[in-house]
């Protein structure tokens, strides 16, 4: 990137003077992509949601959660952290039992080799009590494509190879080595609406059709005044190999406002 006076020339170039330069430089305007660039910010949200009931069901649930992206000519970064909790009174006893708590943090650099090729190094970090689960460490490495970029469509998919590292209360602990094929998705069809679906795969080497994890979510933001916005959202977190006498599937559907930074 160049900063320096832009002066008109012949037809389809301008001049440029470069420091220490013997005298203005001619370059063609097909070779220029940008022209006072808007400067590098991070993007992101802040987002919680809720419900609260009473009578025959006493329910509480409560989430919260982050992200940022911070998107350069050259490189992204992305981070996000989240957390979910509810618990469930007993009509017999009175007592409350909790149904669910679930934390997650994860981190992500892309560099583009190209316009749309990138190479990304993450990692994730999750615990899911009512799971079972104490820990989940799943740090990878991979490529992606960047098919669409802008402000209305954004498309994107990639692949690579993932370390899973998981630590159960009560079952042990294990690792594996898993292949990541994985796509994210955005539009916004009306200034107002932002449609989104993001999908993760993550199939063990050692059988992947049998031993797997899928992530994802798909859901709809509304803006509503400003910066703020409401949000409409489904994930679904499938592990084939769960801990003994847990379920596959968790759903979880949700309904939150935000604000969008």
């Amino acid at each position: 990137m160049l900063s320096s006076p832009v002066s008109p020339g012949a037809d389809g170039t301008v001049t440029v003077t470069l420091p220490g330069a013997a005298g203005p430089q001619v370059v063609a305007i097909k070779d220029v992509t940008k022209i006072n660039p808007p400067p590098v910010k991070w993007t992101g949200s802040l987002a919680a949601t809720g419900m609260l009931t009473s009578g025959n069901s006493v329910t509480e649930t409560i989430g919260i959660s982050a992200s940022a992206v911070r998107r350069a000519e050259q490189d992204r970064l992305t981070f996000g952290a989240g957390y979910q909790y509810g618990r469930q009174e007993s009509p017999s006893t009175g007592d409350k039992e909790k149904t669910t708590d679930y934390f997650f943090l994860l981190g992500k650099y892309d560099y583009f080799f190209t316009r749309q090729l990138y190479g990304y190094a993450g990692v994730k970090i999750e615990r899911d009590k009512i799971a079972d689960l104490d820990l989940r460490l799943t740090p990878g490495a991979g490529v992606g494509y960047q098919w669409f970029e802008g402000p209305t469509f954004n498309l994107s998919t990639e692949a690579g190879i993932a370390w899973i590292y998981e630590d159960y209360r009560t079952a042990g602990s294990r690792d594996e080595i898993a292949g990541r094929l994985a796509y994210h998705v955005d539009w916004r069809p009306v200034s107002a609406l932002l449609l989104f679906h993001n999908f993760e795969w993550l199939p063990a080497f050692s059988g992947p059709f049998d031993d797997y994890l899928i992530n994802t979510d798909a859901g709809a933001r509304v803006d509503v005044i400003g910066s703020f916005f409401t949000e409409f959202k489904g994930e679904l977190r499938r592990d084939t190999t769960p801990a003994p006498g847990r379920k596959e599937n968790d759903w979880r559907f949700l309904v939150g406002v935000g604000w969008a930074f």
